[in-house]
């Protein structure tokens, strides 16, 4: 609890619980669909970089996880 108050007595502004979400957190749902949609986006761009070495497949699953990061958000706010 103390580091709580440190916190808000150097950045006032903070009117929210210092979490781990911040101040923008999201319901649990949202949280699952992001981490699902980055797995998968992931996975995939590493399986297609696969005939261009480890390089190729760790860019291509940076590409990946960022379509992936995109569509879970959208998809969850289109189910909320």
């Amino acid at each position: 609890m103390a580091d709580v108050r440190v916190v808000r007595k150097n950045f006032p502004e903070l009117d929210y619980p210092v979490t781990s979400s911040g101040p923008d957190s999201h319901d649990s749902m949202s949280k699952l669909f992001t981490f699902a949609s980055t797995m998968i986006g992931s996975y995939a761009g590493w399986w297609l970089g696969t005939p261009w070495g480890f390089m190729g497949s760790f860019v291509l699953g940076m590409v990946g996880t960022g379509v992936g990061l995109y569509y879970g958000r959208r998809l969850a706010q289109n189910y909320q």
